[in-house]
């Protein structure tokens, strides 16, 4: 029996206060075809679940919550979690992210273990897949995904992906760190609260008008797209400008939310959007988003240069634990704050190799980030197969829409590659003396004219 933390205990009671409220992850894993005999593949899977003991866990409350609920082991049929459904025709990934939109808009029920499998029928090229849906108290992005690749044969596993969970990397959720705010704030006082909330400059008021899309209470819909990039082109975007992919995406979802801001009439400042970005285990980031910035070059090197410095020890808009409690002041709490914010999770348990299920190749690993707590849309990155995945969910009513946030990403990408490449090719035709090997060419000298002298200065 173990007692969860007071973060975990409040995802829980959250969800129990707003019936809107949803901190569900995932992970899916798109498989080669064809789906095995049900029966030997729901023994495959309860032999699998029994490896990880939080499969056989469930909460129990204690009465007028006197303390924090606790997990306990029980001895339930691991099959009542496994649950079977079908893509609509075609099965293309339009119909495969609608079903883990509807999917992943299910609560889980919290009398009942905290996870779910379902096994996904009717993916298009005679392929199946098993999403894995975990609740934020038990498992967030990063860790949901390793959970997903346990599965896998055992031969196959990447060694990194079946670390201990007491190795766990939970921390580098932005959704923990936002409910992680919660602690112990009642014994902080007003005064105390403020001067962290402006600290961080998060809480200063900004008004919005009502109908804005950025900003608003999440409604009990979610809806998921994923976009899966070339990882060669992702690289030589990154070396040729010297970023990272991390920046590439904040570049994307600043485009595209600028995209947004001038529809509705609305200037593009410099601080009129935040992402939050972990920097490490124990630091969380409230990035501005370059939405002012219209050329794609200068955003990259606007989201790298904020990035960079975010990541410094002292880093402007980093949280450090002493300021948990409320450093993200109103983006604790359930309620819609008064300044977008989206969230972006890079998880770091990237596969080294091609994983197989049940000798079935796994040729997609997709991520699927939670959102809530003020964020109304959220980014997960994962490298699987020479591909930089790019899962996006948000709330049914969030602007932009979330495959157009999830198709910004792969536009940005394609843009910079193309202006890195042009690049080079212009450097080549007016650089070619620096090649090895090649001669500098000589400069053409210039006639120099004596200057005219007076004839009668030589007498």
């Amino acid at each position: 029996m173990a007692t969860l933390t007071g973060l975990d205990a409040k995802f829980l009671q959250v969800e129990e206060a707003d019936p809107n409220a949803n901190f569900a992850v995932g992970a899916l894993a798109v498989m080669d075809g064809p789906l095995l005999d049900h029966d030997a593949l729901l023994e495959a899977l309860a032999a699998r679940f029994d490896t990880d003991r939080r499969f056989k866990q469930v909460v129990r409350r204690y009465p007028f919550n006197l303390a924090r609920p606790r997990a306990v082991v029980v001895d339930e049929d691991i099959a009542e979690q496994v649950h079977h459904i079908a893509v609509p025709r075609p099965g293309d990934d339009q119909a495969l992210f609608g079903l883990v939109s509807d999917v992943m808009s299910w609560r889980l029920h919290h009398d009942d273990p905290l996870w779910e499998c379902w096994v996904v029928e009717g993916v298009s090229e005679n392929r199946w897949a098993i999403l894995l849906k975990t609740h934020s108290s038990i498992a967030d992005e990063a860790e949901a995904m390793r959970m997903l690749t346990r599965l896998c044969d055992s031969d196959e596993a990447d060694p990194q992906t079946r670390r201990d969970g007491k190795h766990s990397t939970r921390a580098l959720n932005p959704l923990r760190w936002i409910g992680g705010m919660w602690r112990s704030t009642t014994a902080l006082t007003a005064a105390t609260a403020r001067a962290v909330a402006e600290t961080v400059d998060l809480t200063r008021v900004h008004e919005r008008p009502a109908e804005c899309p950025l900003a608003g209470r999440v409604t009990s819909l979610r809806r998921y797209a994923a976009v899966e990039l070339n990882l060669e082109d992702v690289t030589k975007v990154c070396n040729a400008f010297e970023v990272t992919a991390k920046d590439i995406a904040l570049a994307a979802m600043s485009g595209s939310y600028r995209g947004l801001l001038m529809h509705h009439g609305r200037q593009a400042h410099c601080n009129s959007l935040r992402a939050l970005v972990p920097t490490s285990a124990h630091s969380l980031a409230a990035v501005a988003l370059p939405v002012d910035e219209s050329d794609p070059v200068q955003r990259l090197r606007k989201a790298h240069s904020r990035l960079t410095r975010a990541d410094e020890p002292s880093g402007a808009g980093a949280t450090h634990p002493s300021m948990s409690p409320t450093g993200m002041g109103s983006h604790a709490l359930p309620w819609p704050s008064p300044r977008g914010v989206v969230s972006l999770t890079p998880i770091e348990c990237d596969p080294r190799r091609r994983l197989r299920f049940i000798g079935r190749d796994i040729v997609r690993l997709l991520p699927i980030p939670a959102i809530g707590m003020g964020t109304r849309a959220g980014l997960a990155m994962v490298s699987y197969a020479g591909k930089l995945v790019v899962g996006v969910t948000s709330d049914d009513e969030a602007q932009p829409e979330v495959a157009e946030l999830a198709h910004s990403v792969e536009q940005t990408v394609a843009r910079l590659s193309a202006i890195s490449t042009s690049a080079r090719r212009s450097n080549k035709k007016t650089m070619l003396y620096l090649l090895p090997g090649e001669p500098a060419p000589s400069r053409p000298r210039t006639r120099r004219h004596k200057p005219a002298t007076n004839s009668s200065s030589g007498r």
